[in-house]
């Protein structure tokens, strides 16, 4: 257990012991399916199974508008205790549309880590997970989402950390 929590710690991550019990938990699950398992896969399942917060904001909808020729618009709505938050910013991809867009609805920037996109399932209409690092005080939150749409696993990924960053932060 000791030696799982040093690679997380060397990740970036100061986990509880709660945490670190869950994150050490997970890791045995599939430490019985897999031999070896890289850094990648213990940041996803730290992202995936640490740190998880309730809500404090929740994304009502989206728009993004993409081109070769323009830069990339992005409408966001999130909602926070039942009141309603829309930003609106240009990026210069969706993506980075969509993380501006939200930084305009939250008034604050945060430093982005790092940031993954991987096919979880195969095919034209693949599930995409994205993996999303975010830094604050210092401090690093991962976040997590799944989708067939990348855009939308990224948004929600953005989402997740901020909404840990929110909880520990208040």
């Amino acid at each position: 257990m000791t030696t799982v929590l040093k690679a997380v710690e060397k990740l970036g991550y100061d986990l509880s012991e709660e945490d670190g019990a869950k994150v050490w938990e997970a890791f045995q699950k599939i430490a019985t399916r897999k031999d070896v398992i890289s850094s990648k896969e213990l940041d996803t399942i730290v992202a995936s199974s640490a740190m998880q917060v309730p809500a404090t904001y929740i994304l009502t909808s989206y728009h993004i508008t993409a081109s070769n020729t323009a830069s990339s618009m992005a409408q966001m709505k999130l909602e926070k205790n039942g009141q309603s938050l829309e930003g609106v910013a240009l990026g210069d991809g969706p993506v980075d549309a969509a993380f501006l867009a939200l930084e305009n609805i939250l008034g604050c920037h945060y430093e982005l880590d790092d940031f993954q996109v991987r096919a979880v399932t195969e095919g034209r209409e693949a599930m995409g997970e994205t993996v999303i690092k975010l830094r604050s005080n210092g401090k690093l939150y991962s976040g997590r989402g799944t989708s067939t749409d990348i855009i939308g696993s990224s948004i929600q990924a953005y989402i997740s950390a901020i909404n840990k960053i929110v909880y520990e932060e208040a």
